[in-house]
């Protein structure tokens, strides 16, 4: 309704009970959507997680990026154990190998070392043979030659490997020993044990090599054991035997032997038992994993002729009878010895093939399986991408009313 203000000759609108202009401010309509829920008076914190819950992140996420984003992002994801746990893999295999390496050393120079062993007791033989009767040994120059070459042989060794083995002390130790050797003259018991504290320091050379490349920490049984007899039991085995030989031969030549010397052939026997029962028991052991390698070693055969020296010691009057028996007990001991290092060595050699073997298969395996997993989300992508170009098309053709005809999709055969 219109009524003229008579003052100002103005025309006016009245207020109507049911128009527009009669709601207030405050009454006015809310221009946000029925279905927007009103906003809440919690924090940002309960906001962001109010509609989805703890999937709030992961949703916001992805609605804000496209899909090849989504696919690097959950990637990403199966990415971080897969490192980590190829990374732990690959550290732990590389420990391994590389400790097992080590022992590999460690038997190396073992197997250079050990001819010198019996060319040590050898020497320890002649030089009793001359204190007892005065006279040099006719096989003098053939001694010293075979010396020499081992102690050679030694020398080329510690160059290579002492470095790494850490035996430069025990080895100088062995030469100074080696060096202070009194002449026969000085009688039996001063020669005997001159040359018992060289061959100590020999065998002491052998433990620290053995010590510092791993090989007293050989986590098989196999291994271990037969680490224990090639460089501990049967070393002691082959010297109390050479030692017991030695002394007793002088003894029935004439040497008159003093209180300590007589005992002391006494403790060789024992010693010798104690150090054949550590050699059965690890061969006992070993044949848990291999049941023939008593045969294999020949260490059956060996056994019996150290037996038979032993009880030949004790009773023999015969030098000569008891110095064959001696050196062929100690000949097979070596032999044996010399065999159940290589034995070692070729088991070493065996674990440390199957650990790299084992991880190259892991590399190949871990690289397919990725390249499968790349090959699948491109190809997926494509399908994808092919799929949204369809429906896209027949979006604009529903539009233009033109729907006769239809794109090849990517991935669509």
């Amino acid at each position: 309704m219109i009524q003229a203000d008579r003052g100002l000759n103005k025309v006016v609108p009245t207020k109507h009970p049911m128009s527009a202009n009669a709601f207030s401010a405050t009454s006015a309509p809310d221009n946000r959507s029925s279905l927007q829920p009103a906003p809440s008076s919690g924090n940002a914190l309960s906001e962001f997680f109010r509609y989805h819950g703890i999937w709030a992140p992961g949703i916001r996420l992805f609605r804000a990026i496209g899909f090849r984003a989504k696919a690097m992002v959950i990637s990403a994801m199966f990415m971080v154990p897969i490192v980590w746990l190829a990374f732990t893999y690959y550290k732990d295999k590389g420990a391994a190998v590389a400790f097992s390496a080590k022992e590999l050393v460690g038997v190396a120079y073992a197997r250079e070392a050990m001819p010198l062993l019996g060319a040590l007791q050898d020497q320890r033989q002649a030089a009793m043979a001359e204190a007892v009767s005065g006279k040099p040994a006719p096989n003098g120059a053939e001694l010293q030659a075979s010396l020499d070459a081992a102690f050679k042989k030694l020398a080329a060794a510690e160059a290579a490997m002492g470095a790494e083995l850490v035996t430069d002390k025990a080895y100088a130790t062995l030469l100074a020993q080696a060096r202070a050797l009194p002449p026969a003259s000085s009688g039996p018991e001063k020669v005997m044990e001159a040359h018992n504290e060289l061959l100590a320091a020999f065998i002491a050379l052998i433990t620290t090599s053995t010590d510092n490349s791993n090989l007293t920490l050989d986590p098989d049984l196999d291994t271990y054991y037969l680490m224990d007899n090639s460089l501990g039991a049967l070393p002691q085995v082959a010297e109390s035997l050479a030692q017991m030989r030695d002394m007793s031969v002088a003894v029935i030549s004439g040497h008159q032997p003093s209180a300590a010397f007589s005992k002391r052939i006494a403790a060789l026997e024992v010693l010798g038992d104690l150090s054949d029962e550590r050699w059965s028991a690890g061969m006992s052991k070993i044949a848990t994993v291999h049941p023939t390698i008593a045969d294999e070693l020949g260490t059956e055969g060996a056994q019996k002729k150290l037996h038979a020296f032993h009880e030949l010691a004790a009773s023999s009057e015969s030098a000569a009878k008891l110095l064959s028996a001696g050196d062929e007990a100690l000949k097979d001991v070596l032999v044996a010895q010399d065999k159940t290092l290589a034995k070692l060595g070729e088991l070493i050699e065996v674990r440390v093939s199957g650990l790299e073997t084992e991880r190259q298969i892991t590399t190949a395996v871990l690289v397919l399986g990725l390249f499968g997993v790349w090959y699948l989300f491109v190809s997926f992508r494509k399908v994808l991408d092919g799929g949204l170009k369809e429906v896209a098309f027949h979006i604009d053709a529903m539009r233009d009313g033109d729907l006769t005809t239809r794109p090849r999709a990517w991935g669509a055969d």
